[in-house]
């Protein structure tokens, strides 16, 4: 694995020294590479180190008691702490680009004339692959949700398939079955009469309106009202996820899997970043840290945020153990991140 490329910095870490920093980011690396405990007597001999083996486990001793690193027993070397991985997301800010083959990848498999869901569901495969680890996708969700037209198709007897159009052209759709068939004439006027009421109104603003006195026509209204909530408020669609034959081996696998599985716990985690995480840019979340929840510790999120069809945004990322790549990890989130708030945003 290439070295770590990072700028030193005064403000990365205060409480250390430069050889505390030099030492603590070379443990980072040789475990991150191994899995295994550092030892003293290894990270001279592999780095060529100017110290000598009694001098880095004194540095040892102090980063230990600093909490940048542990040591799992007596007689093992050291691992780092979610401290000291916090240590380097934050040196580690002048993110490079991903390689070429990478960037290739994802304009080749990613292309503006595919499927949304092929978007979503390539940006999740392409980044998996690369990062070796488990990548997830949401798709993108309304920030302001107001209705634009409402479209009513006869779908079998007594069923109708009432389609919500929203901003960019976002489609929420709900098979509805009414008390009696319904000739194609009156369901034209009710499309008509739906669309007037509702074109250019938000959830709540609708709720203010009469509903239709009609039995099936008031149906027909309280899905509309429904989805246009729903849209906005409601946990949200699916979560697209590759790679999960990634964390099968590792130990956080008892504690990811279901998170990608049911989608609606990693939404959470995500609802706190909406409001501070800028569309493009990149945030490394902890866990056991304040950063993500307390039972993911263990667990590193890699998280970006995409602009869908405008309003609309989304979510793609990486979960893995601490000890992932991250210098290769954050440079491909990021790109995948970008390129498909360009194949949202031109496309709309």
């Amino acid at each position: 694995m290439p070295p770590f490329k990072a700028p030193r910095t005064k403000t990365a870490a205060p409480d250390l020294t430069p050889r505390q920093e030099e030492i603590l980011r070379l443990v980072l690396q040789e475990y991150i590479r191994s899995g295994h405990p550092v030892g003293s007597q290894a990270l001279v001999e592999r780095y060529r180190l100017p110290y000598s083996p009694a001098t880095v486990r004194n540095e040892f001793a102090e980063l230990t008691r600093k909490g940048y690193l542990r040591q799992p027993h007596t007689s093992a070397g050291r691992v780092p702490t979610p401290q000291a991985y916090r240590f380097l997301v934050q040196r580690l800010k002048q993110w490079s680009a991903p390689p070429l083959k990478v960037q290739e990848e994802v304009r080749r498999r990613l292309r503006p004339e595919g499927p949304v869901q092929d978007w979503l569901a390539q940006a999740a495969e392409v980044l998996a692959a690369h990062a070796h680890a488990a990548a997830w996708v949401t798709p993108p969700r309304l920030e302001h949700a107001r209705c634009q037209r409402v479209r009513l198709l006869p779908w079998n007897g007594q069923r109708v398939l009432v389609l919500v159009v929203l901003p960019g052209n976002w489609v929420h759709q709900r098979v509805v079955r009414l008390s009696h068939p319904v000739a194609a004439a009156r369901l034209e006027a009710w499309e008509r009469h739906l669309t007037e009421r509702c074109r250019g109104r938000a959830a709540r603003e609708l709720t203010e309106l009469p509903p239709p006195e009609h039995p099936d026509l008031r149906r027909l209204w309280e899905v509309v009202l429904d989805e246009v909530d729903r849209a906005q408020t409601a946990p949200g669609p699916a979560v697209y996820h590759r790679g999960l034959r990634y964390l099968l081996s590792t130990e956080v696998a008892p504690k990811a899997v279901p998170l990608l599985e049911e989608g609606r716990r990693l939404r959470r985690v995500l609802q706190s970043l909406a409001a501070r995480l800028p569309v493009g840019e990149v945030e490394v979340l902890i866990g056991g840290t304040e950063e993500a929840p307390q039972d993911l510790q263990g667990c590193a999120f890699v998280v970006s945020r995409y602009a869908g069809r405008p309003p609309a945004t989304g979510f793609l990322g990486v979960v893995g153990p601490l000890r992932m790549p991250y210098n290769e990890t954050v440079p491909a989130v990021r790109f995948i991140s970008r390129w498909l708030s360009r194949l949202f945003t031109e496309g709309s």
